[in-house]
């Protein structure tokens, strides 16, 4: 850990900060209660995810592949057990990673590109959404995201333990930009994921 990598960090922690507090919102959907206020939580989900996870499509083995360019990969000397956490995650979760790519890309190349024909929400299954792009439908589950989230998490968790252990031996714990990163463990987010009160939380956090 070095303190160019701590400065790195703080946009990513950001990001995955608010992809979580978007999912719980999710969570708590209700898909004609909350109509024209859930779409821009999972708009901004999908849009998250390649910006967290370095992922790339691999044209001549036809795959995605994690790639050492990207993201905090910069810094894999540094922290070695960054990009086998990133392959564990791409492996896990390979077909949600590869349809939240699709959907991210229509996305960029056109706003349009990829329409949400429908969603769902209840109980056995919190919520669904499902894209209409040019030549096919997919649909994302609640189930397969926050199984993903919260592998996420559970690798920004080890990072925050990282800059934890730098600043300590820097002799600046206190320092107020090393609290602000790790004042809440990324780990505690899965702590609600795997909640009864969940679906109530998600409620919570919609507006009026």
């Amino acid at each position: 850990m070095t303190s160019e990598i701590t400065n790195a960090l703080f946009g990513y922690f950001e990001t995955l900060y608010d992809l979580n507090r978007n999912l719980i919102t999710l969570c708590g959907v209700d898909v004609i209660d909350n109509s024209g206020q859930y779409e821009r939580y999972i708009a901004d989900i999908i849009q998250a995810i390649p910006r967290l996870v370095p992922y790339v499509y691999d044209r001549e083995n036809e795959t995605y592949k994690i790639t050492r360019s990207d993201g905090l990969l910069e810094f894999s000397a540094e922290m070695p057990f960054l990009k086998a956490g990133y392959e564990s995650i791409l492996k896990q979760n390979y077909k949600f990673l590869k349809n939240v790519k699709t959907i991210r890309n229509k996305f960029e190349h056109k706003m349009h590109g990829a329409r949400l024909m429908s969603a769902g929400s209840g109980t056995l299954i919190l919520f669904d959404m499902t894209y209409m792009l040019s030549n096919e439908m997919i649909t994302l589950q609640s189930g397969e995201i926050i199984r993903f989230v919260k592998q996420l998490n559970e690798l920004f968790s080890t990072i925050q333990r990282e800059v934890e252990a730098f600043y300590t031996e820097q002799g600046r714990a206190d320092s107020l930009y090393c609290r602000r990163l790790i004042r809440y463990d990324f780990c505690d987010f899965n702590r609600i994921y795997e909640s009864p009160l969940l679906k109530s939380f998600g409620k919570a956090l919609f507006p009026f």
